[in-house]
């Protein structure tokens, strides 16, 4: 049985040229059967390519491609699921499998794998999903275009961004509880409910209401918070 292009390219790896172009190319067209012009090695080299890529082409089956023109590889990982098999079908038709045999994604000869695009993250780092509970972070966006209604410390609810004017822009959909619509960047919103006088009066009136000693520890996490919240005030 002949060898295939990538066996024979191995054994020409393996042959001693003695550092020669010449002689190198000389052989490697002996090891793919072909004639060799003794005047321009150069003119060798590029049949010998022009060869290796037929060849390839008409014998071995093209990876699926992401997008940007990657390869896909088994092991790699598309929206969570890894990729455990590829599998070609006739006319080029390919299908990513998961570990249990299912369709990651599938397509034909000219389709892309597509990437999911990565999540948002919030101000506090966290990633934004839709139906996650938010609150708009302090700055110059607060009740500004597309964001009017929305203070800082405004609780929200993260929607589907059905909008392609805000959603290009790479900014979330958001609705607060008179159902007012506002459209931030994923930093401007965080999941971390912002501090408050009402909040710390409810902390100390709870903790009061205990009936047991404080710790110094509690006290300056409290003057800490008080500190904190005069501080914003003053901006």
């Amino acid at each position: 049985m002949s060898k295939l292009i990538h066996e024979r390219l191995r054994d020409w790896a393996d042959i001693d040229a003695d550092g020669s172009a010449e002689r190198a190319v000389r052989k490697l067209c002996e090891v793919l059967g072909l004639d060799h012009d003794p005047w321009s090695w150069y003119a060798g080299l590029r049949t010998c390519a022009r060869v290796i890529a037929s060849e390839v082409e008409q014998n071995y089956a093209p990876l699926p491609r992401y997008e940007d023109g990657g390869p896909v590889q088994i092991g790699q990982v598309i929206g969570g699921d890894e990729i455990a098999s590829i599998e070609f079908r006739h006319q080029g038709n390919w299908s990513v499998k998961d570990h249990i045999g299912e369709d990651i994604q599938s397509g034909n000869v000219y389709d892309r794998v597509k990437r999911p695009a990565p999540k948002p993250l919030g101000a506090d780092g966290a990633p934004i999903e839709v139906g996650d509970t938010v609150y708009v972070v302090p700055g110059d966006h607060c009740d500004e275009y597309p964001l009017h209604g929305f203070l800082s410390g405004t609780k929200a609810v993260v929607h589907v961004c059905d909008d392609s004017r805000h959603r290009d822009y790479g900014r979330i959909c958001i609705k607060n509880d008179t159902g007012t619509t506002g459209y931030p960047k994923p930093d401007q919103v965080t999941h971390r409910e912002p501090d408050s006088l009402d909040k710390l009066l409810a902390d100390t009136s709870a903790r009061a209401a205990a009936m047991s000693g404080m710790t110094e520890d509690e006290v300056r996490v409290w003057a800490d918070r008080l500190a904190a919240l005069i501080e914003e005030a003053k901006r």
